[in-house]
């Protein structure tokens, strides 16, 4: 039962941080919640400003959940995220229409129905990064 409970929560954030809908987030996230991954921010207050941020320079992105899976108070989701910046500037780089495309795997730890910990990883980091303009140069040139 309460792994039905905490992947429902788990739902319900994805959810909430795919529309920047900061009072669920700010609901489904403790008090005391760490994010263990940069480049995310660490506290829960610099996470909520990050997904308002995200959402006004991707306007349209979406994460899709492929797996989930539970055990005790953890919840393990692998998913997909598809995003057109088409907004604010990412770091500087103006709107540029490039689509971005990356899977993910995040690890959440629940307790008392809040998130209080998460771990991540996305794939392809580079992949996404240079349709965004950034560029890779080799030391010293």
């Amino acid at each position: 039962m309460k792994s039905a409970i905490n992947k429902e929560i788990v739902r319900r954030y994805q959810k909430a941080w795919e529309q920047a809908d900061l009072t669920t987030l700010a609901e489904l996230l403790s008090e005391d919640f760490v994010n263990h991954s940069p480049p995310l921010p660490p506290t829960r207050v610099e996470m909520l400003d990050f997904a308002a941020e995200h959402r006004r320079q991707f306007t349209t992105g979406t994460y899709t959940i492929h797996a989930m899976a539970t055990e005790g108070e953890q919840v393990f989701v692998f998913g997909h995220y598809h995003g057109v910046h088409d907004g604010e500037p990412f770091d500087a780089i103006p709107a540029s229409g490039a689509e971005v495309d990356f899977d993910y795997f995040t690890l959440l730890r629940l307790a008392d129905g809040k998130i209080v910990e998460r771990w991540g990883a996305a794939d392809d980091v580079l992949g996404m990064l240079v349709p965004l303009g950034f560029t890779l140069s080799p030391p010293g040139v």
